[in-house]
């Protein structure tokens, strides 16, 4: 587990003199919120760990994920600001160069406010402004990325993009609208990417609403699912995570292989460099990961000012960090037109299954502990390899609380093991450990099933734990969950193939016994399917639907195949039109259709009359044009005959008159043949023998 790091307690006469300074600055500091930077990172760390991406890697997206909020929050604006200010001139400042730094807050703060977060899209119109603008912007940063080999530069605008993605469903209406219409519309847990341009265009200004504030601006506390606390963020924060992978697909898809093959094995420019961490941890006191108990204005200075990882000097953060941010959020939030050169295919991403960890209390049993105050708890849930960092609040005995951690479950495992940690923050020397364990561990620690046997089971398991050891004595309530919650379903799509007939020359009713095959695809690797053929002649039918998968569950890319086949033959005839339909589990389904013509006694009659007019007249053995005439007799007096339906005549010159003149090579005397060619007695005596059979049953 990476464990915390310990703050120093150092308050020093400029920490009080930026304080001031800060406080002060508040008021030229437009704040602009978004999910907390725990939900930002967790939702994402697994997902590039099971890609494959190194520690630092994943930590260096992460921290230009964080960045974007350090350059629109408030707290963390101010400070920046005082160090660009201040640089130069006061001699306890780090001995940087922060000359890249000062543009920081004009040019790109502003665009960052602007475009970050989606905080000013009102209607539908912008939002599909907005989404065109931030993919066509990143497309045009990873060309310049692939251009100059910057890896770096890459896991930026992959960190500051999954950002204002994962923002889109923490500023809108998106998860509410999702949620109440799972039972109708099909769309639970559905992202942007998976609905398609109609149904956006249904949803329309729905995503907003009326939420706006004075200002004509989205109000942030109407919309905003940024933590546990708010209605529909569990469903916002699944919606998020699918949506973070189905971008960085398409990112993936822009990016040349070798730079893509860098950024996963990325090493830090100087070994044992945590600022990441440490970046991550400004924006868990300055954002919503605090409560109402905190104060956030003297934590961040605290941070900021006696943090030893920021005091090093021999790292150069500004370069390293905001330098390479802000030039490709220059790229990335710019407002001006693009060209769009590209083509954006986005991936459905399958369900997966989910852990669901709830504190209900924490009470801290021997209050006496903290000498001061009473404890200022939080707590750190490590599961699979992501470890969730709850919310802390200050002063506080005892805590009735709903936290929440989600974490997606890696599909190859049987059971989750969790460590449920609980933490006193009071302490800048070391941050103490609850025992909350009855073991010798300070944690308490266990395996948890995973459920696998759909979306209606879930596993569920109340724990109460108390330490009893000589560490400070906290007492947890949690409940922990496996669930698989199903996602929005794409219908299956259907193609119908060419069916099988006798022959290619003609289809007779009843006596001809067609075979239609079709076949389906379903990006929902889970759901399974049904189908039904409609022949247009008031006959249905479900066929033969086999089914299988194209790969593990777990696999982007990974989609259920099938092929149904049905055979069937008309009672008459006339052109009819057949529906193949798949309907999957969730009532979406597709539909193919294909004509059939069958054909007339009369019209069959004459289609042979015309093969034997066509034959060249090699076919025959003398007097081609001669025969061929005869030919054409016969065929006229058989069709008369038909249409008096005097079927016995008919059938009787069908059989001597015309075939027994063309069947030595099939089951006749060749010394009778008119017709020579072994291919064109096949082929007459074929049809003649499906005519002759179809008058049969008029008898």
């Amino acid at each position: 587990m990476k464990m915390l790091k310990s703050l120093h307690k150092k308050r020093t006469l400029i920490g009080l003199f930026l304080f001031a300074i800060c406080v002060l600055s508040l008021a030229e500091v437009q704040n602009v919120s978004a999910y907390n930077a725990k939900a930002h990172s967790e939702s994402e760390a697994d997902w590039w760990g099971l890609e494959g991406f190194s520690w630092d890697a994943i930590e260096r997206i992460q921290v230009y994920n964080t960045i974007v909020d350090l350059a629109t929050t408030a707290e963390a604006n101010i400070v920046l600001r005082i160090y660009i200010w201040f640089d130069g001139w006061i001699d306890w400042l780090p001995p940087y160069d922060f000359t890249p730094l000062r543009p920081y807050s004009h040019e790109v703060s502003s665009n960052l406010k602007e475009n970050a977060h989606f905080q000013h899209c009102a209607n539908y119109s912008q939002l599909k402004h907005e989404w065109s603008r931030l993919e066509n912007k990143t497309y045009k940063a990873v060309k310049l990325a692939n251009q100059t080999n910057d890896v770096r530069g890459l896991l930026a605008i992959i960190g500051m993009s999954t950002h204002t993605v994962q923002d889109f469903y923490a500023h809108s209406n998106w998860a509410d609208l999702t949620d109440d219409a799972a039972g109708s519309w099909g769309r639970r847990d559905a992202t942007w990417f998976d609905v398609n341009d109609e149904e956006k265009e249904m949803l329309g200004d729905a995503v907003y609403s009326d939420h706006k504030d004075a200002e004509h601006d989205i109000s942030h506390d109407m919309l905003n699912k940024d933590y546990f606390g708010r209605e529909h963020y569990e469903t916002s924060y699944r919606e998020a995570y699918y949506a973070t992978v189905q971008w960085v697909e398409l990112i993936k898809s822009w990016v040349k292989p070798e730079l893509w093959e860098q950024a996963k094995a990325f090493t830090n420019e100087i070994p044992g460099d945590d600022t990441c961490f440490q970046l991550m941890q400004i924006t868990w006191w300055a954002g919503a990961w605090t409560s109402d108990y905190s104060e956030d204005y003297t934590e961040l200075m605290d941070f900021f000012l006696v943090h030893g990882g920021w005091m090093h000097d021999e790292l150069p953060w500004p370069e390293i960090y905001f330098g390479t941010f802000m030039d490709y959020a220059r790229i990335v939030y710019d407002q001006t037109p693009e060209n769009v050169d590209h083509v954006s295919e986005y991936k459905f991403i399958p369900e997966v299954r989910w852990l669901r960890v709830e504190t209900m209390l924490l009470r801290d049993v021997n209050d006496n502990a903290d000498l001061l105050t009473n404890a200022d708890m939080f707590t750190i849930v490590d599961a699979q390899v992501t470890n969730h960092y709850e919310a802390y609040w200050e002063d506080q005995e005892v805590l009735y609380i709903d936290w929440v951690t989600l974490e997606p479950i890696r599909w190859n495992v049987e059971s989750v093991p969790i460590r449920y940690w609980v933490y006193d923050e009071d302490n800048w020397d070391d941050w103490e450990m609850f025992d909350v364990s009855p073991t010798d561990e300070p944690y308490w620690s266990g395996s948890f099933p995973v459920c696998r046997e759909g979306y209606s089971t879930s596993y569920n398991e109340y724990v109460e734990t108390q330490g009893t050891g000589d560490g400070m004595v906290a007492r947890a309530e949690f409940w922990l969950m496996t669930f698989m919650k199903q996602r929005v379903n794409i219908a299956p799509s259907v193609t119908m193939e060419l069916f099988d007939q006798p022959n290619p020359a003609f289809i007779l009713p009843v006596v001809d016994t067609l075979t239609f095959h079709g076949s389906f695809t379903d990006v929902n690797v889970l759901d399974s399917h049904t189908a039904t053929w409609d022949f247009g002649d008031g006959t249905v039918a479900s066929g033969t639907l086999t089914e299988g998968k194209t790969g593990p569950e777990e696999n982007i890319g990974s989609e259920v195949t099938g092929v149904v086949t049905a055979s069937h033959a008309y009672s008459n005839p006339g052109t009819y039109t057949v529906t193949l339909t798949v309907t999957d589990d969730d009532g979406g389904f597709d539909t193919a259709t294909t004509q059939v013509t069958i054909a007339s006694a009369e019209e069959v009659n004459d289609i042979i009359d015309q093969y034997t007019q066509d034959l060249a007249d090699t076919a025959f053995k003398n007097n081609p044009a001669q025969r061929k005439k005869a030919f054409s007799n016969m065929f006229a007096e058989i069709a008369e005959k038909i249409e008096n339906e005097e079927w016995n005549d008919a059938i009787k010159d069908l059989t001597n008159n015309i075939r027994a003149k063309a069947d030595g090579f099939v089951d006749g005397n060749p010394k009778d043949d008119w017709i020579i060619d072994p291919v064109a007695q096949q082929e007459i005596c074929m049809m003649i023998d499906e005519l002759v059979a179809y008058l049969k049953t008029f008898l």
